[in-house]
């Protein structure tokens, strides 16, 4: 699947390529990337990487438009997927 190869690829190449095809909106890249990785270690430099944005101002962008942090986010994700 699409999901396997991207994961097959070096990391840094990974987030490159998450972040052209959510365009420029680094919450959306980082919600994106959580879904995609929600097996994997996430820590917030991780998906702040993935946006292109340090990991204070996603998370600050993250509570803004989501009301809730970038790990309380991917804690509900494993939960809702479990």
């Amino acid at each position: 699947s699409l999901a396997r190869a991207v994961a097959a690829l070096p990391e840094a190449r990974q987030d490159g390529l998450l972040s052209g095809l959510a365009g420029d909106d680094p919450v959306a890249i980082a919600r994106r990337f959580v879904e995609e990785h929600l097996a994997e270690d996430l820590p917030l430099t991780r998906l702040a990487r993935a946006g292109g944005l340090s990991a204070r101002h996603l998370g600050e962008m993250f509570h803004a438009r989501t009301g809730r942090t970038p790990m309380a986010y991917v804690r509900e994700r494993r939960v809702a997927h479990a």
